[in-house]
């Protein structure tokens, strides 16, 4: 049963309303998530928003500039390896 175009568009003006509200109501729930992410966080806000995974970048940063037990330098290490002298950590 075909509708006439005179019907649809009434039920679509009558349900924009409703998706409006809807729609502004979930604005308001991002914007209050971002702006207690942002207030908590400080300029890592938008990192923490989506992931699970709240390790900050000092963190990581930390991590990875660890000083080596043997050579004494602060270089990176990755893989539990010194990438100057090659000691494991």
């Amino acid at each position: 049963m075909k509708q006439s175009i005179y019907s649809i568009v009434t039920y679509r003006i009558l349900g924009f309303p409703f998706f409006t509200g809807l729609v502004l109501v979930v604005m308001v729930i991002l914007f209050l998530k971002f702006l207690i992410n942002y207030i908590r966080f400080g300029a890592e806000a938008i990192e923490y928003t989506s992931k699970t995974n709240r390790t900050s970048i000092k963190a990581v940063y930390d991590r990875i500039s660890e000083q080596c037990t043997e050579c004494k330098t602060t270089k990176v290490i990755t893989k539990g390896h010194c990438n100057i002298c090659g000691a494991k950590q």
